[in-house]
């Protein structure tokens, strides 16, 4: 695939600083358009086809920002990350209100190794239908982008609710 120069006629990329993607729907200027899903370079850092096309996934629920964070993506919806990708997954935001949703469908929470201990995050993997069924991911990102957000008004409160927990190794 061609490498294309940035800033992308029809992309927002917002004040475009370093390691941020605003990406938006493209908007059609007079005889021409931009593909929405086109493999964005910045720093000679290519995205994933996979990153490039999750604007399109969201469309329903709104604009994201994909912002590159250790080795994989942070995914932002208003300031607030609900999504992260690692190794062309996606994790969705969870919390107590909502992980039922998560592992009624046995999905898999987000797990790295630390300093010889598995450390869990509250994101869990989205579900397969997710990707295909844009009203579905809009619901899914709804329920992540509100645990986010409580999260968030939780720590202003004082209320820090633990995100990481070490779990035993068997």
């Amino acid at each position: 695939m061609a490498r294309i120069s940035w800033p992308i006629p029809g992309i927002y990329c917002g004040r475009n600083e370093k390691n941020l993607w605003n990406l938006r729907p493209p908007v059609k200027t007079g005889f021409m358009s931009v593909p929405k899903l086109a493999i964005i370079h910045q720093q000679g850092i290519p995205m994933s086809e996979f990153i490039a096309y999750l604007p399109e996934v969201f469309e329903l629920f709104g604009t994201v920002n994909i912002r590159k964070m250790f080795g994989g993506y942070g995914v932002y919806h208003d300031g607030l990350m609900f999504a992260l990708v690692a190794d062309d997954t996606l994790y969705l935001k969870a919390d107590a209100e909502n992980a039922k949703f998560f592992e009624e469908q046995g999905l898999a929470p987000f797990a790295y190794q630390r300093e010889g201990k598995l450390m869990k995050m509250s994101y869990y993997q989205a579900p397969a239908e997710f990707m295909e069924d844009r009203d579905q991911a809009a619901i899914w990102a709804r329920r992540s982008y509100d645990a986010a957000w409580r999260a968030q008004h939780n720590q202003r409160k004082g209320k820090s609710p633990r995100a990481k927990r070490s779990i035993e190794e068997s």
